[in-house]
Formats: C-alpha cells, structure tokens, sequence
C-alpha cells in the first residue's frame, strides 16, 4: 500500500508540483537533567535536548515521525503539530482522547501526513501539562517551488516561560481554587531558545542550587552588513507574552501562523502570544557592529497580590527581559543589493481553499514517475539545528530600546495572494469567557460555563463521531450544520476575565475580523459589527482582557477539531470545546486506521469488535482511499454540502 500512496504522490505531484519524498524523525520522550536558567531541574524533553529537536520539511513531503514513550514515571503522552490543519489527517493531530488514544509507557507510535502547506509551526505534547515540562520543539516546512520574500539566511527564536517546579505539582495547585485564589503558577523565568537566566539569590532562598555565570550566557547571531535575514519567532510559553525587537533594526513582517503575507515595514516590535508564530526580514543595515535582540515577558495580567505557588515571583517581575546578540562580522564588507520583494515563481504556502484536482486531472496525468528518494533520515537531511548557537563573549552591545516604539498591528498582515475572509456567514457560535482567575472561582470553568474533560470519553471522540456515538457534554461538541469551501462559521468570543486568552483552533486557519482593546467589554452587535473587516489570517490569536474577538472560518476540513485556550493551565483544568465537522461526510469516509486501532488496544479499549473489517486500514491506505474517493464526490457535487 506504501507504493500505492508513493503512486498517488507522484500523480498529485503532476498537478500541484510537489515533493514525493518521505521523511523520517525518531523522538523519544523522557525526563533528564538540564538548567536551562542555571538552576538543575528534571526536564521532560525530546532525545535528551531541551527544546526538542528542529524538525523540517518542504511542502509536498510527508512526514514519519515516530514516538517512543520512555517516561520514567510512567505517564502517558500525545503529540500536537500545532498549526498543521491535518486536513485528509485527523487521526494525527493529537489531542488525547478526541482523536487518539493515549501512548502508554514503554510504547511507540509513529504520525504519518503530508505537509500540505509551509511556514513556521511547532510540535508539543498535548496530554495534561506535560510541555510546561519541556516536551515541545520547533516545525519548519519550507515553501514550494520558492518562499514568497527573497532573503539571504535566516534564524529561529523560541520565546518562553520555565518553571522549577513539577508541572503537575503547579496543575494541582492551580485547580484547587482554595489555594490559587484565582492566581496562575507565576513562572520563575524567561527562555530565548532554550536558555535564560535565574537571580541566584532566590534560587538560594528556595534552598536550590544555582550556577550565576549563565547571566552572561547570550547566544549570538552572527550576520552580514548588507543582507536580509528573515526571524522566524515562536511562542511556546505555558503562560506568557513576549515583546519582540532588535534594537537598531526595522522588522517588517511577512508571516503569520504559517501564512504569507504583504510586507508590513517600519515596525520595531511585536507582541507574541503563546502559541503563536510569526516571519520578519530584517536588512542588516546598522552602523554598530553589536545589537542587542529583545524578548520582554508581560506579566501585567498576573496576580501577586496573594500568596502564589512559586514564593518569589518578584525574581520573574525584576528582570522579565531575554537578550541575544546581533553581531556583525564583515564590517568591512559591501552592501548587498537587497533581495527583491517576491519571488514570481512563488505562491501562497497556506491555501484557504482546500479541494483536492478534479479526479479527471488526475486520469489525464499520462506518465508516473517513481519516486526518486526513498525514506530520508530527517536528521541527516537537516544536521543543523538552527536553535543551537554559539555564546557571544565580552564585550556584549551597549544599545537601548527606542522610547517610544512602533508596534505591529495584526490587521495589517494581509495574506499574499489577496485572500480575503468570505463576506457571508452560514453559522455563528456565541463563546463566553468567565472569569476563571476570579478568587471566588473555586470552580474551574470553561468556555458558556461549561468544564471541559475529556475523561468521559470511553474511546476518542473521533471514533464515535464515525460510529454515530454521541459525544458526552463534557467536551462541549458543537455540531457545524453545513460544510464545504461556501460554508462559513463566525465565532463571536467574549472575554469575561482579566487575563485575556490565547485561543487556538486545530484544523483551521481563520481570519481575524476584529478584536477589542483590553477594558473595551464583550461584543456588542451594534457597536462592532459595522467596523469588522477582512484582516490577518492565523489559527491562534489572543482576545484581551475584558474584551471581545471575532474570528470566521471555511468548514471545509472534515473531522472533530478542538478550539482552546492555549494557556497551559487554563485548558487543562476547564477551557476548551469540540467542533464537529462534515458529520456525514465523516462517518461515510473515515475508516479507523489499524496503527489506531492498534494502539487503542494498549490502553484496553478495543475498537475493532466496533468496527467491521473493512473499516480497519493502515494509515497509508487511509489517507489514499480517502483522498481519491474525496475527488469522486467532487465530480458529483458531493463535496460542497450546505
């Protein structure tokens, strides 16, 4: 069946020039000992490395990348590929329980999809707070058959929190409202790329050791006078904001959670908020040869107005600020020429329709060509892990941030190829934010009031949406009435508490049609609707406190995909919610793959004695089956149900 799919790829590959290679990665989940901000911890990571390993591919590839959980202490895990829609490939996107079951101890599984769109993404457990622990790293999928912007070289920066203690020690305080008093664990520090930096003299009145050279530990990034780099930022903090700049330096955006968009110049900071992703090319053009690059953590909306469980949270609110260094080397050298603005060979790396060629392309394709690869090593491929760099040495730069700096403006990142969101709406879905960080909330609770918990499913949700089984409340499934590219949904989201939420819908990407400033109150249907308009499109986007967002969305991606806030501890103890999508198309499509099957069983919840026979495929068989049989409807009007 594997030749079959390498088939199917090379034909595919006729219409849409794609990539036919497969790409492997092996990554193993365990506990070892690391101080990423000089105090020694256990930290729960990949193939002993903190972040994870930087995985890569081009669009087009497919993925393999296998699992193998060694956690000591004998948890469970799910993987997520945040950003990645999964669109033929639900089963791999991750969430316990919704679309998988869980890879006991000692136990591997191996994800397999096809990159169908490029950007920068990255990779996290979803099972309880376990990437609070360190279980996360980096996804890059490059463009093809080129990136939308020229540049010259490029580099990668994580923005993070970290804790020193146990992330299940802080989930258990948190939900204990008796104890929090609505207060989030306070972090004890702020990561860029895996190191930070701890004030000793609280680690040693926590009675913790300490190493105080790591405040000098500044990675450097070494670049050349005249050249364009591009910054790809990523956000995978449990909790907190960063303030990205380069002091000196002009950013000019050209990417949001994996979309391309028109330049954006004349920016000198952003805002990222966790999950988030964003793309800046910066033109090497400063007079210094040093340059501090800064990320700056907004703790406004967090308490210490109470005991919280880290003791001494005044050591993360003193020094919130991560340096690098931006170091020229060739101060001597010509100017560049700049790159220039597109590549006219380019296209749109995140499509916003998602039908697959007419079956009738796929017929007239007159020549198949074996695929010229086998499966590729993604390792060997990709040695270089562009978060490992160098140490800048003394003396470090002198500069300052600007007084009163430009900062980037979401709407403003309109996506290349003039994608704009659909100016009709089939469906709307009313989403209420409680204050969940109220010291009266002894209760956690999710979005309309409801709790979410998965623990009431007795097999993932995706199996008994298939097998016609009703979801339990628990998960708050809200049933999408229509599908197809021309079925449109609104998600109208008022945010009741003083916090604000980063919230993260899977299998999508949507636009952003207005959001309010922090204070500005829920939505109000006279007042706001006349100023939303079509803006940037993201899969996670942040509604202030107190405040409303408004974001709409194709239903074109068949499955059950889950809508959260990415705060850590916020979806783990209530906020979270279930879109079921193209429920008859679902049951009449999706066979339950055997590898799910398989693993299912591992955890004694058998699904093929609820299943016939031929129902049960490999997950190669799958996602071929069901992209030709996809391609069939089509041809008889099938795929585009209202």
């Amino acid at each position: 069946m594997e030749l079959v799919a390498k088939i199917f790829c090379c034909f595919y590959a006729l219409i849409i020039t794609v990539s036919c290679r497969t790409i492997f990665y092996e990554l193993t989940a365990s506990y070892f000992d690391g101080a990423p901000d000089g105090v020694p911890k256990k930290i729960l990571g990949f193939n002993n490395q903190f972040p994870g390993p930087t995985l890569r591919g081009s669009k087009g590839d497919w993925l393999r990348i296998k699992v193998n959980n060694q956690i000591q202490d004998g948890q469970t895990t799910t993987i997520h590929w945040h950003g990645l829609e999964q669109f033929l490939s639900p089963w791999q996107d991750g969430p316990r329980m919704l679309t998988q079951c869980d890879i006991p101890y000692n136990h591997s599984f191996t994800y397999e999809f096809e990159l169908l769109q490029s950007g920068s993404y990255w990779y996290h457990s979803h099972h309880t707070s376990q990437y609070a622990e360190g279980l996360w790293g980096v996804l890059i999928v490059d463009n093809t058959p080129a990136e939308i912007h020229a540049y010259d070289g490029e580099f990668v920066l994580t923005l993070s929190d970290w804790f020193h203690l146990p992330s299940k020690q802080m989930s258990e305080w948190y939900e204990d409202g008796g104890l929090s008093r609505g207060g989030l664990p306070f972090p004890d520090s702020s990561l860029l790329n895996g190191r930070g930096y701890y004030d000793c003299k609280f680690a040693n009145l926590k009675g913790l050791s300490c190493n105080p050279s790591y405040a000098t530990r500044y990675q450097v990034l070494e670049v050349e006078r005249g050249k364009t780099y591009r910054f790809r930022i990523v956000n995978p903090s449990t909790i907190v904001l960063h303030i990205f700049q380069i002091h000196g330096h002009k950013l000019e955006a050209i990417e949001t959670d994996g979309v391309d968009t028109g330049r954006v110049t004349g920016v000198d900071r952003v805002t990222v908020s966790t999950g988030t992703r964003y793309s800046f090319l910066v033109k090497m053009d400063g007079n210094l040869d040093q340059y501090w690059i800064q990320s700056t953590a907004d703790l406004l909306p967090y308490k210490t107005d109470y005991p919280n469980i880290n003791p001494y949270p005044e050591a993360y609110k003193a020094d919130p600020t991560m340096l690098a260094v931006l170091k020229y080397v060739d101060t001597n050298a010509t100017a560049l020429l700049s790159p220039s603005s597109i590549n006219p060979n380019a296209v749109q790396g995140r499509p916003e329709i998602r039908n697959f060629p007419l079956l009738q392309s796929l017929l007239d394709a007159r020549s198949v060509k074996a695929p010229s690869e086998p499966i590729l090593d993604g390792f060997t491929l990709y040695p270089k892990d562009p978060l490992n760099l160098p140490y800048a040495t003394a003396p470090y730069p002198t500069t300052v941030e600007l007084d009163s700096p430009t900062t980037l403006n979401y709407m403003d990142c309109v996506p290349v190829g003039g994608e704009e969101a659909p100016n009709f709406v089939n469906q709307t879905i009313i989403i209420s934010i409680p204050d969940i960080d109220h010291p009266d909330s002894i209760h956690k609770v999710g979005f309309n009031d409801v709790k979410y918990d998965p623990s009431f499913l007795d097999k993932p949700g995706l199996v008994k949406m298939i097998l016609n089984e009703t979801l339990p409340d628990s998960v708050q499934p809200i049933t999408i009435n229509g599908f197809g590219d021309d079925y449109v949904v609104e998600l109208i989201i008022s945010d009741y508490g003083d916090s604000g939420h980063p919230l993260h819908l899977h299998g999508h990407t949507f636009w952003v049609m207005g959001y309010g400033k922090g204070e500005e109150g829920p939505f109000n249907e006279t007042h706001h609707r006349p100023i939303l308009r079509s803006g940037v499109r993201k899969e996670t986007m942040a509604v202030q406190p107190r405040s409303w967002l408004v974001i709409r969305f194709r239903a074109n991606n068949p499955g059950l995909w889950l809508f959260h806030c990415h705060m850590n501890f916020h979806f783990e103890s209530a906020m979270g919610l279930v879109l079921v999508e193209g429920g008859d198309i679902v049951k009449d499509l999706y066979p339950l793959p055997k590898d799910m099957v398989n693993l299912c069983k591992l955890s004694g919840i058998d699904l093929a004695e609820k299943s016939s026979s031929n129902l049960v495929m490999s997950n190669l068989e799958f996602l071929v089956v069901f992209s030709l049989l996809n391609t069939v409807m089509m041809l008889h009007g099938l795929f585009l149900v209202s």
